[in-house]
């Protein structure tokens, strides 16, 4: 079973959807993380995991000498070494490597200010 050890300084337990983006909220250290499951490996079980950690921005399943790829954010080193620990707790996963985003860059097809969510009726406002 996962542990349930969460990026360090956090507290409360709002819902994913109430809850502000950590890259919103001022933490200032971001990584990503490629990650390796063993073949005998629940691929579910690792997605439901990384639903929970309040850390974790976005997970890619990707092919390739790795499984997926996480990009994450935290308060501090502690913060990353907690996640970075608890990526290695679910599923047997190996970490394969992990690196600091030092910056960002925005392609044509990807605005770089948040859009509205999409609704039955086509685009939300700008």
């Amino acid at each position: 079973m996962c542990s349930r050890r969460n990026c360090a300084a956090l507290t409360g337990s709002a819902s994913k959807a109430g809850r502000e983006s950590p890259a919103c909220a001022g933490w200032p250290v971001q990584a990503v993380a490629r990650v390796r499951l063993p073949p005998a490996a629940s691929r579910e079980l690792f997605e439901k995991h990384l639903q929970t950690m309040p850390a974790v921005l976005v997970a890619w399943h990707v092919t390739g000498d790795v499984d997926y790829e996480v990009r994450f954010a935290c308060l501090d080193r502690a913060g990353l070494r907690a996640v970075l620990n608890e990526l290695r707790s679910c599923s047997g996963a190996e970490l394969a490597s992990a690196g600091l985003v030092l910056g960002e860059v925005h392609g044509p097809g990807e605005p770089a200010e948040p859009r509205a969510p999409m609704t039955d009726k086509g685009q939300g406002s700008p």
